[in-house]
């Protein structure tokens, strides 16, 4: 990292390997996605007690044919999620979507030489012949795992840096607090 006119700027090169990384990252962490996975969770939960219930209530006699009848429909309930999983896995329409994306990053020079630079009035990126600004207001989340680091203007699109393109943590950890800090002064 090094500074620009006293604002924080790192240069890096995307790779293949990043943007699936952050498509990954993105698919976990997106709000909107875990509002869907926490749903689609609830939903799994209430059928499964809603077939327990029908089961035993359907089946006739004592209390252990009940809950032979109720074990026996959580196996086929579970059964049937095992293998609705496994054919989402197989048919993940991610594949498709992550392949769009490198694709479009290709097109668009994402995967050539870039520099971000952190100002007082935004984030502004240079990659190839183009480049792309935000304003703080615009940066919706700042966040950083094991491999890169974040800044969210939507949902789903960021900004993306290596984190091996810091010469130390610190200086990424540095670079990541301005953002922060820049961020949360912008939205309060």
């Amino acid at each position: 990292m090094s500074d620009v006119s006293d604002h924080p700027t790192v240069r890096y090169q995307l790779n293949g390997d990043d943007l699936a990384h952050y498509f990954q990252h993105t698919m976990k962490s997106a709000p909107s996605v875990r509002r869907r996975k926490r749903f689609m969770q609830r939903a799994g939960v209430v059928v499964l007690v809603g077939l327990i219930a029908y089961g035993m209530i359907r089946q006739e006699g004592d209390l252990q044919q009940k809950l032979t009848a109720a074990l026996a429909t959580v196996i086929v309930f579970f059964v049937m999620f095992g293998l609705v999983a496994l054919t989402m896995r197989i048919f993940d329409p991610r594949k498709t979507q992550l392949n769009q994306l490198l694709e479009q990053a290709k097109r668009e020079q994402m995967l050539t030489q870039q520099q971000l630079t952190l100002t007082a009035d935004g984030v502004e990126l240079k990659h190839g012949d183009l480049s792309d600004s935000a304003d703080w207001a615009d940066i919706t989340r700042v966040e950083k795992d094991d491999r890169l680091l974040y800044l969210y203007v939507a949902d789903v699109s960021a900004f993306i840096v290596p984190l091996d393109a810091f010469a130390t943590p610190d200086e990424a950890n540095r670079f990541m607090l301005f953002a922060t800090v820049q961020t949360k002064r912008e939205s309060a």
